[in-house]
Order: C-alpha cells, then structure tokens, then sequence
C-alpha cells in the first residue's frame, strides 16, 4: 500500500478547492476532503489495499487510473472496474465497516486523498442529510459489486470494459415483502438477478391449487427459461422478503450474446441443469443464505438464550451469526444503529452492513425485541423464516410481535417452537397454538434435551432426515426391519410419514417408543382373532371393532400435533376424491382411517366425509415428504412387490362357485381349491392400483428401499419374523452400498 506524503497534489490547489472540483455529485464526500485529507501516491503496479485488509478509511482519486479486482476462491482474479480521476475508492469498507471486498491497485502513477475513519464518524454526527445521499451512492456499489461476482459466475464476463457496459445496461428493481414479480402466463421477455433478498416461486395445478416450486436467494436467476424460449411463465415470483434485482431483457440478452457468445452457452447449460433436477424431483439445493428472526410468543420468554442454543447447533451445518439490537450496535460501533429508521443514514448503514453478512454467513439469527419496535420490524423484514418462541405452558393467544405481524398481513414464513420443562414426558395442549395461527410448522423443545436442540437445527437447516413407509398390510411389517437397520447406523429419523400398515408401524414409532413395540404390534396382527370380526358384508367384510381396538390400545390417546417427532399419514377421501393427510387430531383415529381397506374394514367417518385405506390415492406419499424435510434427505420403505410370488398356481373358470370352494377345504378327501382368497385379491388389488405412481415415489428418494417379500401372502401376518428379517437385511444393504450422505 502507498504510503501518505506531506506534499501538494496539485501545486497551489487547496483540499476544499479539489473537493470541488471532483466531488460535486457528494456533498459528504466534500466535506470529508475539507476537513481531513492525507495525500498519497501510488506508482504503476502498486498496491492500495488488498481484499481483506482493514476497512479504516476512504480515498478520492485525483489523478491516474485504479483496477478494482475481486479474488475468487479459486484464486482467480476478475476485474470489476477501472477507476479515473474523480471517482471515490474504499468507501464501501468504511461505511460497513467490514474489510476491504476487493483489492485496487493503479493501473498508472495515481494521486488520491486519504480520510479517515474517525473524521468519517464525526461527519456522519453533523451532516446527516449529506450522509444519507452519500450511503445511498455507496449501496449501490457494494450491490453492483456483489452483481458483477454474480454475473462472472453466470455468463464468464471477466472483460472490464464489457462488464462496465453490462453493469450500466442492467435495470434495477425493488420489490418489498408479498410483493409478486411475475405471475404464472405473463410474457416471459425478461430474467431477473436476486442481489438481495429472496423470493418463492409457486406453480398452479389444473385444480388451481397452488404449490411452492422452491425458492431463489442472492446470486441467482429466475426467469431465464422464458427469456429463452419466449414462452410465457409458467410460474409466479413472490418476494419472501425486501428484494432487490436486475433485469436483464431480452434486446441486452441479444446484445450481450452478439458480444459475449459463451454467454449463452453457460446460460443454456444453466437451465440444462436446473430441469434435470426438476426432472429427478430431487430435494431442494442448498441456499446461500438463510435468515431466521426469533420473536417471542409473551415478554418473559429466553429468547437470546435460546437462540444462542440454537445458534450453536446449527453451527454444525454452516457459519451462524446471531444478532439482537445490542449485538447490531456493537459490531457497527454505532450506538442506536439496530432502531434506526431505514431511511435514516443509520438506518442505511446498516442495511448494507446486514447484506454484507448474507454474503460471509450461512445463517443469520436475528434475535427481535419483546415489542414492537424499529430493530423488531428490521428482523421480521430480513427474515426468511419468523420463528415463534413460547412456553407451552403459557397463555396461547398470539403476543404483541405477532400481532403486528398478523394486522400488517406480512407474508412471511412462520413457524412456532413450544418450550417445555425437562420433566415434561408427552407435550399437550398443542390444538390451541396452532388454531390461533397460521403456521408453515411447529416443533416441540424439552429444555436441557439435546437431541431436541439438534433435530430443531436440523429441520431450520434442511437437513432433516425423513422416512416415509408405504401401505403393504402384512408385508409393511418389513418396515420394523428397516428401523432396526436405521438405529443400528445411528440415523436419528426427524420426521415420519406412511399409509396404510406404514402408517401404523410408522405410528407406533413416533411415540418414542422402540422396536420391541413395533414387534409386539406384529404379534397381535399375528393372530386373526384379534383382527377379524366376520359381519354380514353390506358396508365392509369386517365389523372393524377389533381392529378399532388393537390400534386405539396400541396408539392411545396421543394426537399428533403432540408427538414430539413430526409424523402424518395418509387416507382416501371418498366424498371429496382427493387424499388426506392426518398431521392432527387422534393418532389412533388417523391410523384407522389410513388402513381402511375397502371392502375388508369399514371406514371412517369425518363429518360429511368417507375415509378408507390411503392406498387408494396415495401409497408411499414421499413427495408429501420431500416438501416437509425442506431439502433434507428422505428415505422410503416399499412393501409393494410389482409381481407375487410363492402361491400354487390357479385353476378355475370364469365362474367360481363359493359353495364348491368351501366344500374343497372342508371335505378331508378332496384337496381344496386353488383359488385367490377374498380378503387377499381385495388387499391386492387396492395395493397395485398405484404401483406406476409408486415407482415415482421410490425416485423422488434419496434413498429408496424394496424389500423382496413378494413370496408372502399379503395377509399372511402370521410370517411376521421373516418379514422383518427381510426389511432388516435389505435396509442394511441398501445403507451399506448407498454412495450418499444423510448428514
């Protein structure tokens, strides 16, 4: 770095004189020349400051030309821009005061003034208006800075002079909270950068019912399928949180090509790759960046407590930075910064401190105010996430921060955390949370349980480890298999979801009870006794008062919104013709209603509404899964073989005679009939009606797991141990030879 010299600049021209002359678009930056300023030279090659140095102060430079280069972490170099006389260098560092983004060095001899830090502040205190204008300027730039990393990512542009071009092409868009940038069949002429700020994107089936696509954080595109193909969007754009974007249009797209041809090509590649991942129905990649804002249910909550806890964990999966409004104030070293007005210079100040940070942390943890107040409404803007802390026993009517959020309709995303004492064995009371909000998710935290601690920071994180089995009747019992082999490679399962048997093993598991349960369960259904109550066959084969029994013995009186471990199931609605998925309400009525085979057990009624067997609509519901593990790892369990096995071969016509079967096997001198029993071709028939959709599902996994069961009977409950045997073994194969990871 050049070192200051104590001589004149320009021979009988005063600082104030030169201030003038090249700072007349900032009033601030006139001032800080007037005021305080250090000559200094720099020769042709030399350095200024380097990426990373300290950001103590700021330069206008007077004569020559300065390279404004960024370092990637390859160790490559691209230049951003090249400075002339007039141009201010290193304020970016001096307003955050963060270190330097990028290195200068001068391209030619170079004169500049030098300003100081300490001058900088006391300015700040007495201009503030001319502060404002010059925070403003200096935003734009650490914006324009972060785009031209993005841009030499997206299209390969490491040429100066056409990213300048660029730069200046590019139209700038702010868009708040709830804001929609485009709606699905809109023209799609233009693509869009995120600089800051993130958006969700949402398609409508044909039933228009809406459905979240996944989400787009800084440094990424949306849009450019439509740029390309001048189709319209087939998507709509909302802006989770203040967003800022460039827009690049089609005529600047075609000019940038003209220029820049490998452009197009790493575009395409682009949109290549996004598609296969649609195509592979993959969980959502990894965002750069995700910020939660913890706000409190009642005043006397923990919340910095808490979030420190927090904070911690998910330090695992990636850098965290926690702020309150003290914590704020302190790293600016700018007393009041956190409840500064976001137009004020403060204000300005630390907006671009906050997105500066996106760009060093994986995870910003805001810790808001008990009320409503400046730094609150800052957090909640910021958050892609608003988590809700209370104490499940508390009262559970919506506190003073939630209120506001509630009147003002901000749509953000909203998510309720339930402290509990260590004692608490089963939470309860979690119906009356729920109902008075409009919630993403909630999770259940026992005070001093770290294992609760962890799977929280694993569900915020995307890193939540689902397991999703399928219907299967006798055959699900597989699936007991399948958890010993988890337990035993020490996969902590987050989240559970099933139909049909799946769900009443799946049931039985999120209890926090352990496989000797499950295997207990399989000794019961083992006995037909205690299953099949024979009833004349008007609505159903069975009367289903035993079956109603073993399960509500078995499950209790647990509702799901309870359970510690998330957990839903799925059923068949019969009036409405559509699937439903149980995540609240009784355990055992869900369950009951989800193994409702038609025909065998009767169904369930809720209100006007038929349930039965979830088979019917949705036997392995993995991508239900995949939605709620927000990108975490899923692993499916498929009882459903695609061909039977291990039965005598058939013969009969095309009429049988249920009176002439009976007598076959109860005549001691006739060998009985080979024929498909009832209640077998009725549990199969429900099993294979989706067995295309199933093998969707099985690729929507990470981790898929089949176990060759298919040489036993469907209801052959009483095989139960080698079943699980099977599930066992095949699971721990399936572990062993998997290439991925799960953590």
């Amino acid at each position: 770095m050049g070192q200051p010299v104590n001589h004149s600049l320009e021979s009988g021209r005063s600082p104030a004189t030169l201030a003038e002359k090249y700072c007349a678009g900032s009033a601030f930056a006139r001032y800080l020349l007037e005021t305080d300023s250090t000559p200094v030279t720099l020769a042709a090659g030399e350095t200024l400051f380097r990426q990373g140095d300290p950001g103590d102060s700021m330069y206008l430079l007077l004569q020559g030309h300065l390279s404004v280069q960024l370092t990637h972490q390859d160790g490559t170099h691209t230049q951003l821009a090249e400075l002339g006389p007039g141009s201010p260098v290193g304020e970016i560092a001096l307003l955050t005061g963060q270190p330097r983004s990028a290195t200068v060095l001068a391209l030619t001899d170079a004169k500049l003034f030098r300003c100081s830090q300490g001058s900088y502040e006391r300015l700040a205190r007495e201009h503030p208006n001319a502060l404002a204008e010059f925070t403003r300027a200096i935003t734009r730039r650490v914006q324009e800075t972060q785009l031209a990393s993005v841009l030499t990512d997206f299209f390969g542009i490491h040429d100066a002079q056409l990213m300048s071009w660029l730069l200046g092409e590019l139209g700038w868009l702010h868009i708040n909270q709830g804001d929609v940038l485009f709606n699905e069949c809109d023209p799609g002429e233009t693509m869009y950068i995120v600089v800051s700020g993130r958006l969700r994107i949402f398609t409508t089936s044909p039933d228009g019912m809406q459905y979240l696509v996944g989400e787009v954080s800084p440094g990424e595109l949306v849009g450019e399928l439509g740029l390309l193909s001048g189709e319209p969007r087939v998507a709509t754009a909302v802006a989770i949180r203040e967003t800022h974007l460039v827009e690049i249009t089609l005529p600047v797209f075609e000019q940038l090509a003209e220029r820049h041809p490998e452009a197009v090509i790493r575009l395409a590649k682009l949109v290549i790759k996004r598609q296969q991942r649609t195509l592979q129905v993959s969980p959502s990649q990894p965002i750069r960046a995700l910020n939660f804002t913890l706000v409190p249910a009642s005043p006397d909550v923990p919340l910095i407590k808490l979030a420190d806890m927090l904070a911690d964990h998910l330090g695992t999966h990636g850098i965290v930075l926690t702020l309150d409004s003290k914590r704020l104030d302190n790293a600016l070293g700018k007393s009041g910064a956190s409840q500064a007005a976001p137009d004020h210079p403060l204000g300005l100040v630390t907006s671009a401190w906050l997105n500066e940070q996106e760009n060093r942390y994986r995870y910003l943890l805001y810790v808001a105010d008990p009320d409503w107040s400046p730094w609150t409404e800052r957090c909640v803007c910021q958050a892609d996430r608003v988590l809700i802390l209370a104490d499940a026993g508390a009262n559970w009517q919506l506190g003073p921060v939630e209120q506001v959020i509630s009147h003002r309709k901000i749509s953000v995303r909203q998510e309720l955390i339930l402290l509990h004492p260590e004692d608490t064995r089963q939470p309860s009371g979690t119906a009356h949370w729920l109902a008075k909000r409009d919630l993403h998710a909630h999770h259940h935290v026992r005070w001093g349980d770290q294992s609760h601690m962890m799977r929280l920071a694993r569900r915020l994180a995307g890193k939540a480890l689902g397991l999703v089995l399928s219907g299967g009747a006798a055959r699900g019992f597989a699936h007991v298999g399948v958890l010993r082999a988890l337990e035993e490679r020490g996969l902590e399962i987050d989240l559970i979801g099933g139909t049909s048997m799946g769900s009443l093993v799946g049931g039985v598991y999120a209890t926090d009870r352990d496989l000797a349960a499950c295997i207990k369960l399989a000794e019961r259904f083992a006995n037909p006794k205690q299953l099949f109550d024979y009833t004349l066959p008007l609505t159903s084969l069975m009367a289903s008062k035993k079956v109603t029994q073993v399960i509500r013995e078995v499950l209790g009186d647990h509702l799901i919104e309870d359970l510690w471990r998330p957990f839903f199931c799925i059923s068949s609605n019969l009036t409405r013709a559509k699937a439903m998925i149980h995540d609240q309400g009784y355990l055992w009525r869900a369950v009951r209603a989800s193994i409702a085979i038609p025909g065998i057990f009767s169904p369930i009624l809720d209100g006007e509404d038929v349930l039965v067997d979830g088979g019917a609509m949705n036997n392995f519901p993995v991508d239900i899964m995949v939605e709620r593990c927000d990108g975490g790892p899923v692993i499916g369990s498929n009882t459903c073989p695609p061909m039977e096995r291990g039965h005598s071969t058939y013969f009969f016509g095309p009429s049988i005679n249920g009176w002439q079967v009976l007598w076959s096997r109860i005549n001691p001198f006739t060998p009985a009939m080979p024929v498909p029993s009832l209640l077998g071709s009725l549990s199969r028939a429900q099993e294979i009606r989706g067995v295309t959709n199933m093998q969707h599902m099985e690729s929507l996994a990470d981790l898929a797991i089949r176990p060759d069961i298919g040489a036993y009977n469907i209801m052959d409950f009483a095989a139960y141990e080698p079943i699980i045997e099977i599930g066992y073994q095949t699971a721990k194969d399936a572990l062993d030879n998997w290439p991925g990871t799960l953590r």
